[in-house]
């Protein structure tokens, strides 16, 4: 596996990555680019390096835009065959009512703990809310 480096052409110091890979399904050689974050040429070379050793070791994850409801979608269906069904159906519950509403549609790229501490304030917040609403009626 080979690359190189391409510098922006705005000429602000930032860089790509071209990468020459092998389609696996037809073995033809593809470029994939991947725009990087560094400001020198050094710094651009060594995460270059990085991404090829990611690739070529089989760690490296295709970025995707897969949604925390999708994924959960995938879990629940995975750990139906290993928990009981009563179980199962909490957890879909749980699921659907809690977690779905309020940080389903976001990509599992972007969930960073500070989105899901901001979900468990405002699911607290309402809990406690509704909790006020029922006791005063």
């Amino acid at each position: 596996m080979r690359g190189h480096l391409r510098e922006r052409p705005e000429g602000s110091s930032n860089w790509y990555a071209v990468i020459d890979m092998r389609d696996l399904s037809t073995g033809k050689r593809k470029r994939k680019w991947f725009s990087l974050k560094a400001t020198g040429k050094r710094q651009a070379q060594i995460e270059c390096a990085g991404i090829i050793s990611s690739i070529e070791g089989g760690t490296y994850l295709e970025p995707n835009k897969t949604t925390l409801a999708s994924f959960v979608g995938h879990w629940l269906n995975d750990i139906k065959a290993r928990v009981s069904p009563r179980t199962h159906e909490r957890y879909a519950q749980i699921i659907h009512t809690n977690i779905i509403p309020l940080l389903g549609g976001t990509p599992l790229r972007d969930l960073r703990p500070k989105a899901i501490s901001a979900a468990y304030t405002k699911a607290l917040t309402e809990a406690a809310r509704m909790a006020l609403a029922v006791f005063r009626s």
